[in-house]
């Protein structure tokens, strides 16, 4: 061979090796890193293998019934013995009461045993258990899975806290008489009540198949959505009314979102009679056909529901109220105008005429030499003032018939008029503002083409009217509310209106 190539292959030959070296040495490096990990782990299985869970708890490690200052305590652990089985991707308790099981629940206490390690044996003496707690045991555990076809249970028993450090005695089914010890957090993460283990959802609604909803609430006309061919929510009663979309798909989220602080199984005869005239009841039907109604029962300081009164009820927190308190304004859209102001081409404020090019806006003389070399300035006030149109929403509607409409007899305080791109398909809009008695920080909108009355935020028109530049020896300039910047919080009010007053000063009329 030439020598000028041996020297080459023969380091490439040593390059090779040593890599080969490294290679076995990280898999041996990794190999070993598993078996320490392995290493004192209670089960080695993988929790998606789990098809069942049976726990029992004695409830011996409650709290005291007083506390160190003589007081009365609430111990949220009682004795209890409950199964749970998987149910396809979900989990269901068969016992003691059948119903659908918490998942996090589940495979918390799953992870509490294949995740958990022992240290050191304490006995192999089956007559010291009780030594340990565990000829009684506080937590037993049992997971049941699937090995080579066949059905396999392992169960761990937890017994009593070791008096020094944090440790606690235990044993397993698969390690004979054997005691060991091992960190509390097997007792303490697996610590639960019958409510813990299930399913705190009330409902679970798909609103994808709805085809309708009925809101009814005690002493108010019933409200009546339908969903329409286009997918779109309209409402029926108690009058016709366009809806808004997103307020009703936000209502069935909320109702999603509902939890259950505590159950009422198999209630007593009054109990279920109660809901025979609850606050709330609201029906859903799905595209089948098929309808459920919730009722509820609001008690001041808890919220009662159910969906079948004579087979449970649930008690809900107060602070649950919201999701399922609603009146008419809560479903119907709430937007003064249905425009896109992309497609404004003019707008006149108070005679005051501006034109739009380009998405600029400008006096019309300006308007007219946008293409000279001294491009004129635009008036930037009008963009964020035709967005806030866009999107301004009333928070009261009064019909012609109420007296504050009846009231507004004298000239507006400003007119605005909206033409469009387009006349053919959207003719000229016209807005008269009116002041709001006692409530300046509000404003009456009324609408050409419609005879209702809208109350929104006076800060919807802070934009209305360009800013006027200080003199050169003027204090602080303008508020930004006042100077056609876009609105800030602090022009927003603090307090939303009391939707609760619906019915008074025809709030939801008209």
């Amino acid at each position: 061979m030439n020598k000028k190539l041996r020297a080459p292959l023969v380091l490439l030959l040593v390059l090779l090796g040593l890599g080969g070296l490294a290679k076995w040495d990280e898999w041996k490096t990794g190999k070993e890193a598993a078996a320490d990990k392995a290493k004192g782990k209670l089960l080695e299985l993988k929790p998606e293998a789990v098809t069942a869970v049976d726990y029992a708890t004695t409830g011996t490690d409650a709290a005291p019934a007083t506390d160190a200052q003589g007081q009365p305590t609430t111990s949220r652990i009682v004795p209890l013995q409950a199964t749970m089985v998987r149910d396809g991707d979900a989990w269901r308790l068969t016992k003691p009461v059948a119903a659908p099981a918490d998942m996090p629940a589940v495979l918390g206490l799953i992870k509490a045993v294949t995740d958990y390690t022992v240290g050191a044996t304490v006995t192999e003496a089956k007559d010291k258990w009780a030594d340990f707690g565990l000829a009684t045991p506080q937590r037993t555990i049992s997971l049941t899975y699937t090995k080579d076809g066949k059905p396999e249970t392992f169960s761990v028993f937890v017994g009593n806290k070791a008096p020094v450090g944090y440790s606690v005695y235990l044993r397993t089914s698969a390690t004979g008489d054997k005691v060991f010890m091992g960190g509390q957090h097997l007792l303490l993460s697996s610590a639960k009540t019958l409510d813990d283990l299930r399913d705190k959802s009330v409902v679970k609604i798909d609103e994808k198949a709805v085809k309708s909803l009925t809101y009814a609430a005690r002493n108010q006309p019933a409200i009546v959505v339908e969903k329409q061919a286009d997918g779109h929510y309209k409402i029926i009663k108690p009058e016709a009314l366009e809806s808004d979309d997103n307020e009703v798909r936000d209502f069935f989220d909320g109702l999603n979102m509902l939890r259950a602080e505590s159950f009422v199984d198999a209630p007593k005869a009054d109990e279920a009679l109660a809901f025979n005239s609850p606050d709330y009841a609201i029906t859903w039907t799905d595209d089948k056909g098929a309808s459920r109604t919730l009722k509820l029962l609001d008690k001041g300081n808890k919220i009662g529901a159910t969906l079948d009164a004579q087979q449970r009820l649930f008690l809900l927190a107060d602070d649950q109220r919201p999701k399922v308190k609603k009146e008419l304004i809560n479903f119907r859209n709430r937007r003064v105008l249905q425009i896109d102001s992309i497609n404004l081409s003019k707008v006149e404020i108070d005679g005051d005429k501006f034109v739009n090019v380009d998405g600029t806006w400008y006096t019309p003389e300006d308007a007219a030499r946008v293409k000279d070399k001294d491009k004129p300035a635009e008036q930037a006030h009008l963009r964020p003032f035709v967005v806030d149109l866009e999107f301004a929403r009333a928070d009261q509607f009064l019909p012609p018939t109420d007296a504050a409409a009846k009231a507004l007899t004298a000239p507006p305080e400003h007119r605005v008029t909206l033409s469009f791109k387009d006349p053919a398909k959207a003719p000229d809009v016209v807005l008269d503002t009116f002041p709001v008695p006692g409530q300046a920080e509000k404003v009456f909108v009324k609408r050409s083409g419609s005879d209702t009355l809208y109350r929104v935020n006076k800060s919807v028109f802070n934009s209305m009217k360009a800013s006027k530049a200080p003199a050169a020896d003027a204090g602080a300039p303008e508020p930004a509310s006042l100077n056609g910047a876009p609105p800030s919080d602090e022009d927003i009010p603090d307090d939303p209106p009391d939707l609760s007053k619906a019915e008074e000063g025809g709030l939801n009329k008209g």
